[in-house]
């Protein structure tokens, strides 16, 4: 069987390096680097909202946040504080 990975277009390609590398980092890891990526890009107002789906190009983007489903069937987020 020829392995399959997805290039940087997201589209598969057969014969190329797999991107996984066997391990998945810890949650706590993938917790901070979440944090991380959104205190990096809350204040970034050069985009717009989704319009894919009408209800979120209503959404105020000062809601902006950051998740990610874990392999555990959990999730880790960031986003403003209520």
């Amino acid at each position: 069987m020829t392995p399959l990975s997805v290039d940087q277009t997201g589209a598969q390609c057969e014969g190329s390096t797999p991107i996984s590398t066997g391990h998945l980092p810890a949650a706590q890891q993938v917790q901070r680097l979440v944090r991380a990526a959104y205190e990096r890009f809350k204040s970034d107002e050069t985009g717009r909202n989704a319009d894919h789906y009408p209800a979120l190009a209503t959404v105020p983007s000062q809601l902006f946040g950051v998740s990610t489903p874990l392999a555990t069937a959990s999730r880790v987020s960031a986003r403003p504080s209520s």
